[in-house]
């Protein structure tokens, strides 16, 4: 929820792009001045530990010599400084977000509160759950309607990935779209054998059935959901959904917000594997099946003995 949360906030930010305030629909942004603690109490004090200080006439960076970043610098979780003798609670702050108007803090646009729903009179008192799970207001750019999500967040470091030599198997939309059905779906892991895993599985789905019958306006795409799932089933037991793979020359593009992280076919791309057809009323057993082999559930005490159970023959 917070990662959508975080994705639909900077998307917003980025449409209204001519803002450096951090105008967006989604929450209240305000510009704090902060600094993470790098080490703990007393400060000021030159104990060996701090490397910013020790041996030093002057701090590194110019830091502050009674700061929070000048104090005694914690070696491990499990360092007997931060322990207090007789309490459960620790006494190091190392990590922790400080807020000052001193040199050493920085600058950092901050969400400090999600915006109320505009309709007063909706259940969903936060504007942001109108939108977290409709793909249309919140995980697009209007003028980018081609782009995978995630690739057109960081559109350099998915064509470093496709330009590497990794191997790098494609599952499009159109092969997603062919098994989106819930009622399939849930019959499938009905039958099943009952593992903790299925179970959740058989939940959740559900879940977002009964959310996408009851409000069809607001979770009508729901179905998606169960396309990417494929992906997974695809990757650890491919043979049995009878797939039928193309080789195709593709490139990512990148340097224009319109195009980001938009996939191309061409002449000097990357070679890549792309799912072309394949069984899908076999995809619904597998995934089932999978879901329901006891031997792959966590119910199994330690990854020693599942090592052990994977090495017997079947």
């Amino acid at each position: 929820m917070w990662d959508s949360f975080l994705s639909g906030v900077a998307i917003s930010i980025m449409q209204h792009g001519d803002s450096y305030l951090g105008e967006n629909e989604f929450a209240e942004m305000e510009y704090l001045n902060i600094t993470a603690v790098t080490s703990n109490e007393p400060y000021g004090v030159n104990d060996g530990s701090n490397p910013f200080l020790y041996g030093r006439a002057i701090p590194k960076f110019h830091l502050q010599k009674a700061g929070v970043h000048s104090g005694y610098v914690q070696t491990g979780p499990q360092d007997p400084f931060c322990f207090v003798k007789g309490g459960g609670k620790g006494k190091c702050q190392t990590g922790r977000i400080h807020q000052g108007s001193n040199s050493e803090a920085v600058q950092v646009l901050v969400a400090q509160r999600a915006r109320p729903n505009q309709d007063v009179h909706s259940p969903m008192n936060r504007q942001f759950f109108n939108s977290f799970l409709d793909a249309g207001n919140v995980f697009s750019v209007p003028a980018n309607k081609f782009a995978e999500f995630n690739m057109f967040l960081d559109p350099l470091a998915a064509k470093m990935a496709m330009e590497s030599n990794l191997t790098i198997t494609l599952v499009p939309l159109n092969a997603q779209l062919k098994v989106i059905s819930f009622k399939r779906i849930l019959q499938t892991l009905q039958l099943a054998e009952k593992t903790p895993e299925s179970t959740f599985a058989h939940q959740l789905l559900s879940l977002l059935y009964q959310l996408q019958r009851k409000q069809p306006k607001l979770y009508h795409h729901m179905e998606i959901f169960l396309g990417e799932l494929l992906g997974a089933v695809f990757l650890v037991d491919h043979s049995k959904l009878n797939p039928v793979m193309q080789r195709k020359l593709i490139r990512v593009l990148t340097g224009n917000l319109s195009q980001d992280g938009q996939i191309i076919v061409d002449k000097c791309g990357k070679s890549v594997n792309i799912l072309d057809s394949f069984d899908s009323e076999a995809y619904y057993s597998v995934f089932a099946e999978l879901l329901g082999d006891r031997r792959q559930s966590a119910v199994i005490g330690s990854f020693d003995e599942q090592k052990k159970m994977w090495s017997k023959p079947q």
